[in-house]
Order: structure tokens, then C-alpha cells, then sequence
């Protein structure tokens, strides 16, 4: 019996020979027909199974394993990157705003009394306001104008915070149904009996605002920039100047009146013997001038040039013509070009200390609070300068 069963045990080692075999095969295919080839259980210790063969040595960099990274977790990721790929153009750093430039340099100077101020628009960031007011009043230096337009609040608090501040307030008239406007209907030709009848309407119109705001302003802006040009225009300003005087000083208390509020160059010194009777009576009635003053060249930016060029500092055409009737002067409206966002401090100082020879109340910076030249160009807002104005202004 036992010879007859060898043939069967042969048949059967020769059979699980034969699956072991094929199963060798089937675990080890043959290289590259596989996308796991590359793997080996033997492969370097420290080094991670997938990582490629070849390094890309334009982005390797040495790692080394820490406790809170071990090596298992270095991997270098790399983004799919078209054939056709560039870098994009990376965005532009937003360039400095006037909120965030700082000015170059400030004299180490005092000027003899600050003179200087602000023009303050109804809306828009007045960030550091009181603290520019309140920084002035604390060196004995008071801010000594604050101009608004139509911002009964900036007023009342520059008052409160220094009284020796002289504040102004200028709104435009309700002159029609829904329409306001800076100077009286008729752009000063209407015919000279008339001249009466149109500044007790305009004085009418205005009257309504200026009584919820006389607590807190000391001179009322009358009209702003006329732009008489002709002899008779002229005429028709002097006569209604003289007029809107007498109307505010039938008021208990008296309405003082900031009057003509001239452009930068304006007037013609030919209109300056003409205008100069309304200013003799501004200096006896309690009534003051209003200008506005600075250059109005881009390339000839600072009060200085602007003094050569006829648009600063003009006020001074009346000192010869009325002697000691010349009326206290306020600039309430003051401009360097671009000056709210790269403001000359030196020209400034300059410019505060030529105001200070003269009986000026001060000069409004233009302006706080936004403002647009061009209706839809960039915001004029002098806010991000205040405590480097305080600084050139003395106030430390």
C-alpha cells in the first residue's frame, strides 16, 4: 500500500509548489507596470516612502524634525502649475493717504501767537478734533479760528474748550423752493433801487439758521466769493455789503457780519477804493473782512510764492486806503495745493508769523471734513494732519 500512495504525495508537493510560485508573481509585478513601483519596505529610515527620487533643488530647503513637527509631517506640497502659467501682477501697495503721512520736518520755531485754524465741514471724519483744540488750550496757545460750515456742534465745542477761540458760520440761503445758494439771486445786476428790497430777502432767508447758532458764533459769513466783475456789479456788492450791515444791527444782540469772503486774487485793485467804504463801517460797526487766501498754482504751492503772485496776503491792498479803519481780517478759508496731503509747515509758520504784523483773527485751513474740488476727484480732509499742525502751530 505504500507504494501506491507515493504518486499521490508527489501530485500534491508538485501542486503547492506551483501556487507558490504563482502567487510570487502576483505580489511582485513587473517594474513599471505598477504606480506604487518606486515603493520599497527597505527604503532610507528618516526619509518618507512617497517623497520623490530626484529633489527640485529651485524649491528644497532643509527641514529639520522638531518635537511639534515630526518627520512624518514635513511634506512639501507643490501646486499644479500650468504649462503656460506666469505669476500674476501682484496688486499695488496702496500708496500713503493723508491720513498717514507724516511731514518731513517741522521748525523748531515758535510764532509769535497762533493764528492759525481750521475750516470744518457738517460731515465726513473729524478724528482728533478736540484733542487738536484741547492740545492748543493746554499750552495757553488757543486755536484762534475754527470756521464752519453749517456745523453748529464743531463751533460750540471749540467755544468750550477755549472761549478766546473766534468761531464763523457760513450756510448757504434757502433762496427757492429746494435751492440754495452762496450769494443773492441776480449775480449782482439787478437795477440799484432794487438793491434793498434784495438784501432784506436774502438777510431773511438767513436769519432762521443763524438763530439757532448765535450761542456759539461770534460772525455770521454773509455771502462767499461774489464774483463781481463789472463797474456795476460792483456797485450793486458795495451797496448790498452796507445794507445786510445795517439789517444785522437791528437785531438785540447785534448779528456781526463776516463780509465779502473774496476768492484767492480777488478783488481788482481797481475795486478796492469802491469796496473800501463798506470796510471803513465793518471797522466801526463791529463787522470784520473775510478772505480767502493761498495759491492757486500746483507749481507755485506755498504761501510765500502765492504772497509774489497776488493771491496771498491780499488783504493788505485796503491798509493804505483806510489807515487805522482797516477791520480785523479772518482768512477763513487758507490753501497750499495738495497741502492737505503733503503740507509745508515752514511755509505755514511763515505764513502765520506775516499774519501776526497785521490785525488778523487767524487762518482756516481747508479743510476738515471731506471735501471735492471736482465734484468727483478725491476727498479733501486735512484730519490726518491735526497733530502735526499743533506741533508747527506750537502746540506741544
Amino acid at each position: 500500500m505504500t507504494r501506491q500512495r507515493l504518486p499521490h504525495i508527489f501530485l500534491f508537493v508538485c501542486l503547492a509548489v506551483g501556487m507558490l510560485v504563482a502567487c510570487t508573481r502576483f505580489i511582485s509585478p513587473t517594474p513599471g507596470t505598477s504606480p506604487l513601483a518606486s515603493y520599497s519596505p527597505l527604503a532610507t529610515p528618516g526619509v518618507s516612502p512617497l517623497a520623490p527620487r530626484s529633489p527640485l533643488p529651485t524649491l528644497t530647503r532643509a527641514v529639520t524634525p522638531t518635537a511639534d513637527a515630526p518627520a512624518a509631517a514635513l511634506h512639501t506640497y507643490l501646486p499644479m502649475v500650468a504649462a503656460n502659467w506666469s505669476a500674476p501682477t501682484p496688486a499695488p501697495t496702496p500708496t500713503a493717504t493723508a491720513t498717514r503721512v507724516p511731514p518731513p520736518y517741522i521748525p523748531n520755531v515758535i510764532i509769535p501767537k497762533n493764528l492759525g485754524g481750521l475750516h470744518v465741514e457738517a460731515t465726513g471724519d473729524h478724528t482728533g478734533y478736540e484733542e487738536f483744540l484741547r492740545a492748543c488750550a493746554a499750552d495757553n496757545r488757543p486755536v484762534a479760528l475754527i470756521k464752519v460750515y453749517g456745523d453748529g456742534y464743531s463751533a460750540k465745542i471749540a467755544k468750550e474748550i477755549d472761549p478766546r477761540t473766534v468761531t464763523i458760520w457760513r450756510k448757504p440761503a434757502k433762496v427757492g423752493h429746494a435751492d440754495y445758494s452762496d450769494n443773492p439771486p441776480g449775480d449782482w445786476n439787478w437795477p440799484a433801487d432794487q438793491t434793498a428790497d434784495v438784501a432784506r430777502r436774502w438777510m431773511e432767508a438767513m436769519y432762521p439758521d443763524w438763530d439757532n447758532q448765535r450761542q456759539y458764533i461770534d460772525y455770521f459769513e454773509v455771502v462767499n466769493e461774489p464774483n463781481m466783475a463789472t463797474m456795476t456789479q460792483t456797485l450793486r456788492a458795495v451797496d448790498f455789503m452796507m445794507d445786510v450791515m445795517k439789517l444785522a444791527e437791528q437785531h438785540d444782540p447785534p448779528y456781526h457780519l463776516a463780509i465779502w469772503s473774496f476768492s484767492s486774487g480777488t478783488p481788482e485793485p481797481w475795486q478796492a477804493e469802491l469796496i473800501a467804504p463798506t470796510l471803513r463801517y465793518a471797522a466801526q460797526h463791529g463787522h470784520i473782512l473775510s478772505v480767502h487766501d493761498g495759491s492757486v498754482d500746483a507749481d507755485r504751492r506755498l504761501f510765500q510764492q502765492a504772497y509774489k503772485d497776488g493771491t496771498a496776503l491780499r488783504y493788505r491792498m485796503f491798509q493804505p486806503l483806510l489807515g487805522q479803519d482797516m477791520p480785523p481780517v479772518a482768512i477763513t478759508e487758507a490753501y497750499q495745493p495738495d497741502g492737505y496731503f503733503k503740507p509745508d509747515y515752514a511755509d505755514w509758520q511763515w505764513y502765520l508769523t506775516e499774519l501776526d504784523k497785521d490785525n488778523v483773527i487767524g487762518a482756516a485751513w481747508f479743510t476738515l471734513g471731506p471735501y471735492s474740488f471736482t465734484g468727483s476727484g478725491p476727498d479733501v480732509n486735512v484730519v490726518g494732519q491735526l497733530p502735526y499742525f499743533a506741533l508747527a502751530l506750537g502746540c506741544r
